[in-house]
């Protein structure tokens, strides 16, 4: 092995430790910041039925139906995630620190964003046609939306760590 090949072995090992530690740590946290959330925006949108949040876990009382709990389990949760893309911005990607930040924030805000639609309209499912109909959305709907916000985080994070138009023609052109 290389020494280079060892650099970049040890950089992905780097990540992928702090990813799962800081996972462990913060992960219900975010969970009932997540629920705590989503329970503020639905109820700000004027959508009833929506009780209380006690940290990971939402309250339903739909109209018609019996009450039931939505919990925002861990692999709800778009903390683990934000920390991949973290990961990736300051272990894996080359550029300047703060673009490299830049770039993860603006990737994190969609893929925050994302999730809490993702599970605002699962909750709104289950309020209008029960907890069965959510399970089916969450788990059908839901994952394809998570899997849409999170590629297109990615993508964004990479377009805005490329370099501009200008300057690879400004070296093309002083290189002759």
């Amino acid at each position: 092995m290389t020494p280079r090949l060892i650099r970049v072995l040890l950089r992905i090992l780097t990540a992928m430790v702090l990813v799962v530690v800081l996972f462990s740590l913060w992960v219900d946290h975010a969970r009932s910041i997540e629920a705590h959330t989503t329970g503020g925006l639905l109820t700000a949108l004027g959508v009833g039925g929506v009780g209380a949040a006690y940290g990971p876990e939402l309250l339903i009382l739909p109209a018609h139906g019996l009450p039931f709990r939505v919990d925002v389990s861990p692999s709800c949760s778009s903390i683990g995630a934000v920390l991949g893309l973290a990961a990736i911005a300051l272990f894996l990607m080359h550029g300047p620190i703060v673009r490299r930040i830049l770039a993860f924030a603006v990737a994190a805000a969609i893929v925050i964003a994302g999730n809490l639609f993702r599970i605002a309209t699962s909750v709104w499912i289950g309020l209008e046609w029960g907890s069965t109909y959510m399970t089916v959305y969450h788990d059908w709907v839901g994952t394809v939306i998570g899997l849409i916000v999170l590629l297109t985080a990615f993508m964004v994070m990479l377009f805005l760590m490329l370099p501009s138009n200008r300057r690879i023609l400004e070296e093309a052109t002083r290189d002759r």
